[in-house]
């Protein structure tokens, strides 16, 4: 109870408020994980035009290794996760809009990888970006594994089988 009257300034909360109050702070959570991954890289790749090692690069790297055990020895196993609908119709609607933004999200994960290494850590650290060939060529190779395991992920999505019908 303490956590939510210094967070909003509320003795006793409700279950609405205390639900509301939640779902900000893990929000603030995940966007604040979302933003230590994308700096990370930028980090790492400006120490490398520079050639010398930051602190942060070291401090985010001990960060993301606790933040992920504690994920992993925290979180329940949704390796096998499924889900279920009603009709085939549904089904290939929902595999399409799950491979789309899956590949969509990949893509561009890929692509700022690209433009963190070629193109932000050199104007960083005072140098002109610069491109090679063989980068679309190894932004190609990595986008062809991560795509097919994206369709290999559509497996997910299943018919529920109708027990009245002999399925």
């Amino acid at each position: 109870m303490r956590m939510y009257k210094r967070f909003v300034g509320i003795k006793e909360p409700d279950e609405y408020q205390q639900s509301k109050i939640d779902e900000t702070l893990a929000l603030v959570s995940i966007i604040g994980v979302i933003g230590l991954f994308a700096l990370t890289p930028l980090s790492w790749m400006i120490d490398l035009e520079s050639e010398q090692l930051s602190v942060f690069s070291i401090g985010a790297l001990i960060l993301l290794f606790v933040i992920g055990a504690r994920t992993v020895t925290l979180t329940n196993d949704n390796s096998m996760r499924k889900f279920y609908v009603e009709t085939e119709e549904a089904a290939h609607q929902l595999r399409r809009k799950l491979t789309f933004k899956y590949i969509v999200w990949m893509l561009l994960g890929n692509g700022y990888l690209l433009l963190v290494t070629n193109v932000l850590a050199p104007l960083f650290s005072g140098k002109s970006p610069y491109w090679y060939g063989s980068e679309s060529v190894n932004f190609f190779l990595l986008s062809i594994p991560m795509i097919i395991f994206v369709l290999w992920l559509r497996k997910q999505v299943q018919v529920r089988k109708d027990e009245d019908n002999g399925y």
